[in-house]
Protein backbone atom coordinates (compact mmCIF):
# COMPACT_ATOMS: atom_id res chain seq x y z
CA UNK A 1 0.00 0.00 0.00
CA UNK A 2 0.95 3.69 -0.23
CA UNK A 3 2.97 4.95 2.78
CA UNK A 4 0.97 6.95 5.29
CA UNK A 5 1.91 10.64 5.47
CA UNK A 6 1.92 10.70 9.29
CA UNK A 7 4.65 8.07 9.54
CA UNK A 8 8.29 9.15 9.24
CA UNK A 9 10.02 8.06 6.05
CA UNK A 10 12.73 6.26 8.04
CA UNK A 11 10.16 4.06 9.69
CA UNK A 12 8.75 3.11 6.26
CA UNK A 13 12.21 2.16 5.15
CA UNK A 14 12.68 -0.17 8.12
CA UNK A 15 9.54 -2.17 7.31
CA UNK A 16 9.48 -4.83 4.63
CA UNK A 17 6.65 -5.23 2.15
CA UNK A 18 4.66 -7.72 4.25
CA UNK A 19 4.81 -5.56 7.35
CA UNK A 20 3.69 -2.53 5.36
CA UNK A 21 0.80 -4.59 3.96
CA UNK A 22 -0.42 -5.47 7.44
CA UNK A 23 -0.07 -1.89 8.68
CA UNK A 24 -1.17 0.19 5.71
CA UNK A 25 -3.60 -2.11 3.89
CA UNK A 26 -5.01 -4.88 6.05
CA UNK A 27 -5.36 -2.93 9.32
CA UNK A 28 -7.38 -0.06 7.73
CA UNK A 29 -9.54 -2.62 5.89
CA UNK A 30 -10.30 -4.50 9.13
CA UNK A 31 -11.09 -1.31 11.02
CA UNK A 32 -13.36 -0.01 8.25
CA UNK A 33 -15.31 -3.23 7.65
CA UNK A 34 -15.09 -4.68 11.18
CA UNK A 35 -18.84 -5.19 11.60
CA UNK A 36 -19.23 -6.97 8.27
CA UNK A 37 -16.21 -9.18 8.98
CA UNK A 38 -17.54 -10.14 12.42
CA UNK A 39 -20.97 -10.97 10.95
CA UNK A 40 -19.41 -13.07 8.19
CA UNK A 41 -17.21 -15.01 10.61
CA UNK A 42 -20.18 -15.57 12.95
CA UNK A 43 -22.08 -17.23 10.08
CA UNK A 44 -18.94 -19.16 9.19
CA UNK A 45 -18.63 -20.46 12.75
CA UNK A 46 -22.34 -21.35 12.89
CA UNK A 47 -22.00 -23.59 9.83
CA UNK A 48 -19.09 -25.51 11.32
CA UNK A 49 -20.75 -25.77 14.74
CA UNK A 50 -23.57 -27.60 12.97
CA UNK A 51 -21.12 -29.97 11.30
CA UNK A 52 -19.39 -30.56 14.64
CA UNK A 53 -22.67 -31.78 16.13
CA UNK A 54 -22.85 -34.43 13.39
CA UNK A 55 -19.60 -36.09 14.49
CA UNK A 56 -20.31 -39.73 15.41
CA UNK A 57 -18.26 -42.64 16.74
CA UNK A 58 -16.56 -44.83 14.18
CA UNK A 59 -18.36 -48.02 13.21
CA UNK A 60 -15.24 -49.62 11.80
CA UNK A 61 -11.81 -50.58 13.00
CA UNK A 62 -9.11 -48.00 12.23
CA UNK A 63 -7.93 -48.19 8.63
CA UNK A 64 -4.14 -48.08 8.67
CA UNK A 65 -3.62 -48.22 4.88
CA UNK A 66 -5.27 -46.43 1.93
CA UNK A 67 -7.99 -48.18 -0.11
CA UNK A 68 -5.69 -48.65 -3.09
CA UNK A 69 -3.01 -50.49 -1.09
CA UNK A 70 -2.84 -54.21 -2.10
CA UNK A 71 -2.48 -55.33 1.50
CA UNK A 72 -5.58 -53.43 2.53
CA UNK A 73 -7.53 -54.78 -0.47
CA UNK A 74 -6.75 -58.31 0.74
CA UNK A 75 -7.90 -57.41 4.26
CA UNK A 76 -11.18 -55.98 2.89
CA UNK A 77 -11.84 -59.07 0.75
CA UNK A 78 -11.36 -61.33 3.76
CA UNK A 79 -13.47 -59.10 5.98
CA UNK A 80 -16.36 -58.80 3.52
CA UNK A 81 -16.45 -62.56 3.07
CA UNK A 82 -17.38 -62.91 6.73
CA UNK A 83 -21.01 -62.11 6.01
CA UNK A 84 -21.51 -65.01 3.60
CA UNK A 85 -20.93 -67.81 6.10
CA UNK A 86 -22.28 -66.23 9.27
CA UNK A 87 -25.71 -66.53 10.83
CA UNK A 88 -27.34 -63.71 12.73
CA UNK A 89 -25.27 -62.56 15.73
CA UNK A 90 -26.90 -63.85 18.90
CA UNK A 91 -26.94 -62.61 22.47
CA UNK A 92 -28.94 -63.27 25.61
CA UNK A 93 -31.16 -60.97 27.61
CA UNK A 94 -31.33 -62.04 31.26
CA UNK A 95 -33.83 -60.97 33.92
CA UNK A 96 -32.60 -61.36 37.49
CA UNK A 97 -34.71 -61.54 40.66
CA UNK A 98 -33.55 -61.80 44.25
CA UNK A 99 -30.11 -60.18 43.90
CA UNK A 100 -29.53 -56.76 45.48
CA UNK A 101 -25.92 -56.40 44.44
CA UNK A 102 -22.47 -57.67 45.28
CA UNK A 103 -20.32 -57.37 48.39
CA UNK A 104 -16.77 -57.06 47.08
CA UNK A 105 -15.37 -57.67 50.59
CA UNK A 106 -12.73 -54.98 50.22
CA UNK A 107 -11.77 -56.01 46.69
CA UNK A 108 -12.20 -54.08 43.47
CA UNK A 109 -14.55 -55.33 40.78
CA UNK A 110 -11.64 -54.96 38.38
CA UNK A 111 -9.78 -57.77 40.18
CA UNK A 112 -12.07 -60.29 38.48
CA UNK A 113 -10.33 -63.65 37.87
CA UNK A 114 -7.28 -62.54 39.82
CA UNK A 115 -5.49 -64.88 42.25
CA UNK A 116 -6.79 -62.76 45.13
CA UNK A 117 -10.33 -63.63 44.05
CA UNK A 118 -9.54 -67.34 43.49
CA UNK A 119 -9.54 -66.88 39.72
CA UNK A 120 -13.21 -65.93 39.74
CA UNK A 121 -15.51 -63.03 40.56
CA UNK A 122 -14.62 -61.04 43.66
CA UNK A 123 -16.90 -60.98 46.68
CA UNK A 124 -20.31 -62.51 47.24
CA UNK A 125 -23.81 -61.80 45.96
CA UNK A 126 -26.18 -60.02 48.34
CA UNK A 127 -29.60 -61.68 48.13
CA UNK A 128 -32.98 -59.99 48.60
CA UNK A 129 -35.03 -61.98 51.12
CA UNK A 130 -38.25 -60.29 49.96
CA UNK A 131 -38.21 -62.30 46.72
CA UNK A 132 -40.83 -65.05 46.98
CA UNK A 133 -41.98 -66.94 43.86
CA UNK A 134 -44.61 -69.01 45.71
CA UNK A 135 -47.72 -66.72 45.54
CA UNK A 136 -49.94 -67.66 42.57
CA UNK A 137 -49.84 -64.11 41.21
CA UNK A 138 -46.04 -64.16 41.28
CA UNK A 139 -45.96 -67.52 39.45
CA UNK A 140 -48.13 -66.08 36.67
CA UNK A 141 -46.09 -62.88 36.60
CA UNK A 142 -42.77 -64.73 36.19
CA UNK A 143 -44.23 -66.72 33.31
CA UNK A 144 -45.70 -63.66 31.60
CA UNK A 145 -42.41 -61.73 31.83
CA UNK A 146 -40.72 -64.55 29.88
CA UNK A 147 -43.35 -64.39 27.17
CA UNK A 148 -43.18 -60.62 26.83
CA UNK A 149 -39.38 -60.61 26.81
CA UNK A 150 -39.51 -62.78 23.71
CA UNK A 151 -41.50 -60.04 21.94
CA UNK A 152 -39.31 -56.99 22.58
CA UNK A 153 -38.95 -54.82 19.51
CA UNK A 154 -36.19 -52.33 18.75
CA UNK A 155 -36.11 -50.02 15.75
CA UNK A 156 -34.94 -46.53 14.86
CA UNK A 157 -38.34 -45.86 13.29
CA UNK A 158 -37.14 -46.13 9.71
CA UNK A 159 -38.22 -48.95 7.35
CA UNK A 160 -35.89 -51.93 7.59
CA UNK A 161 -34.16 -50.56 10.69
CA UNK A 162 -35.20 -53.38 13.03
CA UNK A 163 -32.24 -54.21 15.26
CA UNK A 164 -33.72 -57.30 16.94
CA UNK A 165 -34.12 -59.92 14.21
CA UNK A 166 -35.68 -62.75 16.20
CA UNK A 167 -36.13 -63.96 19.79
CA UNK A 168 -36.82 -67.20 21.61
CA UNK A 169 -36.99 -68.16 25.26
CA UNK A 170 -33.62 -69.37 26.53
CA UNK A 171 -34.50 -70.25 30.10
CA UNK A 172 -37.84 -69.76 31.85
CA UNK A 173 -38.26 -71.59 35.12
CA UNK A 174 -42.00 -71.03 35.39
CA UNK A 175 -42.61 -72.14 31.80
CA UNK A 176 -40.78 -75.43 32.35
CA UNK A 177 -42.32 -75.79 35.83
CA UNK A 178 -45.81 -75.41 34.36
CA UNK A 179 -45.07 -77.98 31.65
CA UNK A 180 -43.82 -80.43 34.27
CA UNK A 181 -46.90 -79.89 36.44
CA UNK A 182 -49.14 -80.49 33.44
CA UNK A 183 -47.33 -83.75 32.68
CA UNK A 184 -47.89 -84.77 36.31
CA UNK A 185 -51.59 -83.95 36.10
CA UNK A 186 -51.26 -80.88 38.34
CA UNK A 187 -52.59 -77.36 37.86
CA UNK A 188 -50.63 -74.15 37.38
CA UNK A 189 -50.28 -71.96 39.33
CA UNK A 190 -49.96 -73.91 42.55
CA UNK A 191 -52.35 -72.28 45.01
CA UNK A 192 -51.07 -73.69 48.30
CA UNK A 193 -47.71 -72.33 49.51
CA UNK A 194 -46.52 -75.56 51.13
CA UNK A 195 -47.50 -77.56 48.07
CA UNK A 196 -45.66 -75.08 45.82
CA UNK A 197 -42.40 -75.53 47.68
CA UNK A 198 -42.80 -79.31 47.73
CA UNK A 199 -43.34 -79.34 43.97
CA UNK A 200 -40.50 -76.89 43.30
CA UNK A 201 -38.03 -78.93 45.37
CA UNK A 202 -39.12 -82.04 43.48
CA UNK A 203 -38.74 -80.29 40.11
CA UNK A 204 -35.24 -79.03 40.97
CA UNK A 205 -34.19 -82.07 43.01
CA UNK A 206 -30.47 -82.74 43.20
CA UNK A 207 -29.52 -86.34 42.34
CA UNK A 208 -28.01 -88.69 44.91
CA UNK A 209 -27.41 -92.40 45.25
CA UNK A 210 -31.09 -93.17 45.72
CA UNK A 211 -32.86 -90.60 43.54
CA UNK A 212 -32.49 -89.18 40.07
CA UNK A 213 -32.28 -85.48 39.35
CA UNK A 214 -35.45 -83.47 39.00
CA UNK A 215 -36.47 -82.49 35.51
CA UNK A 216 -35.38 -78.89 35.98
CA UNK A 217 -32.13 -79.58 37.86
CA UNK A 218 -29.81 -79.58 34.84
CA UNK A 219 -31.21 -76.51 33.11
CA UNK A 220 -31.55 -74.30 36.17
CA UNK A 221 -29.56 -75.51 39.17
CA UNK A 222 -26.51 -76.84 37.32
CA UNK A 223 -26.48 -73.77 35.06
CA UNK A 224 -26.67 -71.56 38.18
CA UNK A 225 -29.90 -69.87 37.18
CA UNK A 226 -31.51 -70.48 40.56
CA UNK A 227 -30.82 -71.83 44.02
CA UNK A 228 -33.19 -73.23 46.63
CA UNK A 229 -32.72 -73.41 50.38
CA UNK A 230 -31.53 -76.81 51.55
CA UNK A 231 -33.58 -79.26 53.64
CA UNK A 232 -36.81 -78.43 51.82
CA UNK A 233 -36.60 -74.82 53.01
CA UNK A 234 -39.13 -72.31 51.71
CA UNK A 235 -36.63 -69.98 50.10
CA UNK A 236 -35.45 -69.32 46.56
CA UNK A 237 -32.35 -67.16 46.82
CA UNK A 238 -32.39 -65.92 43.25
CA UNK A 239 -33.90 -66.62 39.85
CA UNK A 240 -32.53 -65.84 36.40
CA UNK A 241 -34.76 -66.15 33.33
CA UNK A 242 -33.84 -65.07 29.83
CA UNK A 243 -34.35 -65.09 26.08
CA UNK A 244 -32.05 -65.59 23.12
CA UNK A 245 -31.93 -62.51 20.89
CA UNK A 246 -30.83 -62.64 17.25
CA UNK A 247 -29.69 -59.24 16.04
CA UNK A 248 -29.94 -57.87 12.54
CA UNK A 249 -26.75 -59.07 10.77
CA UNK A 250 -24.28 -56.32 9.92
CA UNK A 251 -20.54 -56.27 9.51
CA UNK A 252 -20.16 -53.31 11.86
CA UNK A 253 -22.62 -51.79 14.27
CA UNK A 254 -22.87 -48.15 15.23
CA UNK A 255 -24.47 -46.50 18.23
CA UNK A 256 -27.56 -45.51 16.23
CA UNK A 257 -28.26 -49.16 15.38
CA UNK A 258 -27.53 -50.73 18.76
CA UNK A 259 -28.87 -48.08 21.12
CA UNK A 260 -32.58 -48.77 20.37
CA UNK A 261 -32.05 -52.38 21.42
CA UNK A 262 -30.41 -51.34 24.66
CA UNK A 263 -33.10 -48.76 25.38
CA UNK A 264 -35.85 -51.28 24.59
CA UNK A 265 -34.41 -53.64 27.21
CA UNK A 266 -34.42 -50.94 29.90
CA UNK A 267 -37.94 -49.83 28.92
CA UNK A 268 -39.09 -53.44 29.25
CA UNK A 269 -37.50 -53.63 32.72
CA UNK A 270 -39.21 -50.42 33.85
CA UNK A 271 -42.60 -51.40 32.41
CA UNK A 272 -42.73 -54.86 33.99
CA UNK A 273 -41.36 -53.78 37.35
CA UNK A 274 -44.46 -51.59 37.57
CA UNK A 275 -46.61 -54.70 36.94
CA UNK A 276 -45.04 -56.85 39.66
CA UNK A 277 -47.26 -58.20 42.49
CA UNK A 278 -47.32 -56.14 45.66
CA UNK A 279 -44.49 -56.81 48.09
CA UNK A 280 -42.16 -58.33 45.48
CA UNK A 281 -38.77 -56.77 44.63
CA UNK A 282 -37.83 -55.33 41.24
CA UNK A 283 -35.88 -57.40 38.77
CA UNK A 284 -33.07 -56.03 36.65
CA UNK A 285 -32.02 -56.71 33.08
CA UNK A 286 -28.54 -57.66 31.97
CA UNK A 287 -27.09 -59.04 28.77
CA UNK A 288 -24.23 -61.15 27.56
CA UNK A 289 -24.04 -59.34 24.22
CA UNK A 290 -20.79 -57.55 23.53
CA UNK A 291 -22.68 -55.21 21.18
CA UNK A 292 -24.24 -53.35 24.10
CA UNK A 293 -20.91 -53.16 25.89
CA UNK A 294 -19.29 -51.80 22.74
CA UNK A 295 -22.10 -49.24 22.41
CA UNK A 296 -21.49 -47.94 25.90
CA UNK A 297 -17.79 -47.74 25.07
CA UNK A 298 -18.59 -45.75 21.92
CA UNK A 299 -20.76 -43.36 23.91
CA UNK A 300 -17.98 -42.94 26.48
CA UNK A 301 -15.49 -42.54 23.64
CA UNK A 302 -17.20 -39.56 22.06
CA UNK A 303 -18.24 -37.97 25.37
CA UNK A 304 -14.71 -38.24 26.77
CA UNK A 305 -13.32 -36.68 23.60
CA UNK A 306 -15.57 -33.66 23.94
CA UNK A 307 -14.83 -33.53 27.67
CA UNK A 308 -11.14 -33.43 26.83
CA UNK A 309 -11.71 -30.60 24.38
CA UNK A 310 -13.81 -28.71 26.93
CA UNK A 311 -11.12 -29.18 29.60
CA UNK A 312 -8.44 -27.91 27.23
CA UNK A 313 -10.59 -24.89 26.37
CA UNK A 314 -11.06 -24.16 30.07
CA UNK A 315 -7.33 -24.33 30.66
CA UNK A 316 -6.77 -22.09 27.63
CA UNK A 317 -9.16 -19.48 29.07
CA UNK A 318 -7.37 -19.59 32.41
CA UNK A 319 -4.00 -19.14 30.69
CA UNK A 320 -5.33 -16.25 28.62
CA UNK A 321 -6.60 -14.49 31.73
CA UNK A 322 -3.25 -14.96 33.47
CA UNK A 323 -0.89 -13.99 30.65
CA UNK A 324 -2.95 -11.47 28.67
CA UNK A 325 -4.17 -9.90 31.93
CA UNK A 326 -7.16 -8.28 30.26
CA UNK A 327 -10.50 -9.98 30.74
CA UNK A 328 -12.13 -8.47 27.62
CA UNK A 329 -9.29 -9.44 25.29
CA UNK A 330 -9.05 -12.88 26.93
CA UNK A 331 -12.76 -13.57 26.38
CA UNK A 332 -12.65 -12.43 22.76
CA UNK A 333 -9.61 -14.64 22.18
CA UNK A 334 -11.37 -17.57 23.85
CA UNK A 335 -14.37 -17.21 21.53
CA UNK A 336 -12.09 -17.27 18.50
CA UNK A 337 -10.13 -20.29 19.77
CA UNK A 338 -13.40 -22.16 20.34
CA UNK A 339 -14.36 -21.22 16.79
CA UNK A 340 -11.14 -22.73 15.42
CA UNK A 341 -11.85 -25.93 17.35
CA UNK A 342 -15.37 -26.18 15.89
CA UNK A 343 -14.08 -25.52 12.39
CA UNK A 344 -11.45 -28.25 12.71
CA UNK A 345 -13.91 -30.80 14.12
CA UNK A 346 -16.44 -29.81 11.48
CA UNK A 347 -13.94 -30.38 8.68
CA UNK A 348 -13.57 -33.97 9.95
CA UNK A 349 -17.26 -34.50 9.22
CA UNK A 350 -16.90 -32.91 5.77
CA UNK A 351 -13.99 -35.28 5.11
CA UNK A 352 -16.29 -38.20 5.93
CA UNK A 353 -14.37 -39.14 9.07
CA UNK A 354 -15.96 -40.72 12.12
CA UNK A 355 -14.57 -40.47 15.64
CA UNK A 356 -11.99 -43.24 15.81
CA UNK A 357 -8.65 -43.40 17.65
CA UNK A 358 -6.85 -41.16 15.15
CA UNK A 359 -9.61 -38.56 15.13
CA UNK A 360 -9.84 -38.61 18.93
CA UNK A 361 -6.11 -37.88 19.22
CA UNK A 362 -6.47 -34.98 16.80
CA UNK A 363 -9.52 -33.61 18.63
CA UNK A 364 -7.79 -33.59 22.00
CA UNK A 365 -4.77 -31.60 20.77
CA UNK A 366 -6.61 -29.18 18.49
CA UNK A 367 -6.93 -26.54 21.23
CA UNK A 368 -3.17 -26.34 21.65
CA UNK A 369 -2.67 -25.63 17.96
CA UNK A 370 -5.55 -23.14 17.89
CA UNK A 371 -4.20 -20.84 20.60
CA UNK A 372 -0.91 -19.69 19.11
CA UNK A 373 -1.80 -17.04 16.52
CA UNK A 374 -4.70 -15.52 18.47
CA UNK A 375 -2.50 -15.13 21.54
CA UNK A 376 0.17 -13.31 19.49
CA UNK A 377 -2.36 -10.64 18.49
CA UNK A 378 -3.90 -10.51 21.98
CA UNK A 379 -0.55 -9.80 23.66
CA UNK A 380 0.40 -7.23 21.01
CA UNK A 381 -2.96 -5.46 21.40
CA UNK A 382 -2.59 -5.21 25.17
CA UNK A 383 1.03 -4.00 24.84
CA UNK A 384 0.20 -1.29 22.28
CA UNK A 385 1.32 2.23 23.37
CA UNK A 386 -1.88 3.78 22.00
CA UNK A 387 -5.11 3.57 24.00
CA UNK A 388 -7.67 3.64 21.16
CA UNK A 389 -8.78 0.32 19.68
CA UNK A 390 -8.15 1.24 16.01
CA UNK A 391 -4.54 2.22 16.74
CA UNK A 392 -4.08 -0.87 18.91
CA UNK A 393 -5.32 -3.16 16.12
CA UNK A 394 -2.97 -1.46 13.66
CA UNK A 395 -0.07 -1.84 16.09
CA UNK A 396 -0.82 -5.55 16.67
CA UNK A 397 -1.06 -6.34 12.95
CA UNK A 398 2.09 -4.43 12.05
CA UNK A 399 4.11 -5.88 14.92
CA UNK A 400 3.23 -9.58 14.83
CA UNK A 401 1.32 -10.05 11.56
CA UNK A 402 4.44 -11.13 9.70
CA UNK A 403 5.44 -13.51 12.52
CA UNK A 404 2.01 -15.13 12.49
CA UNK A 405 2.09 -15.47 8.71
CA UNK A 406 5.62 -16.92 8.71
CA UNK A 407 4.75 -19.42 11.46
CA UNK A 408 1.68 -20.56 9.53
CA UNK A 409 3.61 -20.99 6.27
CA UNK A 410 6.35 -23.08 7.86
CA UNK A 411 3.86 -25.31 9.72
CA UNK A 412 1.71 -25.77 6.61
CA UNK A 413 4.81 -26.63 4.60
CA UNK A 414 5.97 -29.20 7.13
CA UNK A 415 2.48 -30.73 7.36
CA UNK A 416 2.21 -31.07 3.58
CA UNK A 417 4.79 -33.86 3.57
CA UNK A 418 2.47 -35.97 5.74
CA UNK A 419 -0.16 -35.99 3.01
CA UNK A 420 1.87 -38.30 0.76
CA UNK A 421 2.60 -40.94 3.41
CA UNK A 422 1.26 -44.49 3.10
CA UNK A 423 0.02 -45.00 6.64
CA UNK A 424 -3.41 -43.49 7.17
CA UNK A 425 -2.52 -42.11 10.60
CA UNK A 426 0.11 -39.77 9.16
CA UNK A 427 -1.96 -38.67 6.17
CA UNK A 428 -4.97 -37.94 8.39
CA UNK A 429 -2.78 -36.12 10.87
CA UNK A 430 -1.39 -34.04 8.01
CA UNK A 431 -4.90 -33.03 6.92
CA UNK A 432 -5.76 -32.23 10.53
CA UNK A 433 -2.63 -30.10 11.00
CA UNK A 434 -3.13 -28.16 7.78
CA UNK A 435 -6.82 -27.59 8.54
CA UNK A 436 -6.10 -26.39 12.08
CA UNK A 437 -3.32 -24.01 11.00
CA UNK A 438 -5.37 -22.66 8.08
CA UNK A 439 -8.40 -22.01 10.29
CA UNK A 440 -6.21 -20.53 13.04
CA UNK A 441 -4.60 -18.15 10.54
CA UNK A 442 -7.93 -17.01 9.06
CA UNK A 443 -9.63 -16.63 12.44
CA UNK A 444 -6.71 -14.71 13.95
CA UNK A 445 -6.31 -12.34 10.99
CA UNK A 446 -10.01 -11.84 10.32
CA UNK A 447 -12.34 -12.72 13.20
CA UNK A 448 -10.15 -11.83 16.16
CA UNK A 449 -8.72 -8.54 14.90
CA UNK A 450 -12.19 -7.54 13.64
CA UNK A 451 -13.63 -8.24 17.10
CA UNK A 452 -10.87 -6.16 18.66
CA UNK A 453 -11.58 -3.33 16.19
CA UNK A 454 -15.31 -3.57 16.99
CA UNK A 455 -15.37 -4.01 20.76
CA UNK A 456 -11.79 -4.31 21.98
CA UNK A 457 -11.04 -2.49 25.26
CA UNK A 458 -9.72 1.05 25.22
CA UNK A 459 -7.52 2.72 27.83
CA UNK A 460 -7.45 0.50 30.94
CA UNK A 461 -10.83 -1.19 30.49
CA UNK A 462 -10.62 -4.85 31.51
CA UNK A 463 -7.03 -4.55 32.77
CA UNK A 464 -6.78 -7.19 35.50
CA UNK A 465 -3.50 -5.75 36.78
CA UNK A 466 -5.37 -2.70 38.06
CA UNK A 467 -7.87 -4.96 39.81
CA UNK A 468 -5.06 -7.02 41.31
CA UNK A 469 -3.31 -3.88 42.56
CA UNK A 470 -6.56 -2.59 44.06
CA UNK A 471 -7.14 -5.89 45.86
CA UNK A 472 -3.57 -5.95 47.17
CA UNK A 473 -3.89 -2.37 48.39
CA UNK A 474 -7.12 -3.23 50.16
CA UNK A 475 -5.50 -6.28 51.70
CA UNK A 476 -2.71 -4.08 53.05
CA UNK A 477 -5.23 -1.64 54.47
CA UNK A 478 -4.51 1.12 51.96
CA UNK A 479 -6.68 2.92 49.45
CA UNK A 480 -6.12 2.51 45.73
CA UNK A 481 -4.21 5.82 45.51
CA UNK A 482 -1.60 4.66 47.97
CA UNK A 483 -2.79 6.62 51.00
CA UNK A 484 -2.91 4.54 54.16
CA UNK A 485 -6.42 3.89 55.38
CA UNK A 486 -7.28 5.28 58.75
Amino acid sequence: GRPREDVPEGEHASLNRTERFFRDTWAPFVVKYRLALVAFMACFFAVFVYFTTQLEPSREAPQILPDSNPVWEAVVDTRDGWMEGETEPRGELWMVWGVKGNDYMGRSKFEFQSPECNDGPCGEAVFDSSFDPSPPKMQKYLLEVCRKAARIEATTGEPGSEFIFDEEIAACLMKDFRSWLTSEGEDFPVEDEDEFWDKMHEFLREPDEDTVAGEGYGDFVQNKLTRLASNEGKRMFFLIQGVFVDYSPQLFYGTSEVLPGLEASFEFEEEWNEEKPEGQPDFFVTTSSGLFTATRMQEAYISSTFQGVATALGFALFSLLVFVANIVVALLAFVCIAGVVCCTLGIMVLQGWALGPIEAICATIVVGFSVDYVVHYALAYVAAPDKKRAERVTFALSEVGISVMAGAITTLGASAFLLVTTLSFFSKFGIFMMSTIAFSLVVANVAFVALLALCGPENDVGDMRIWAKWIMDKAKGRSSDGVDAV
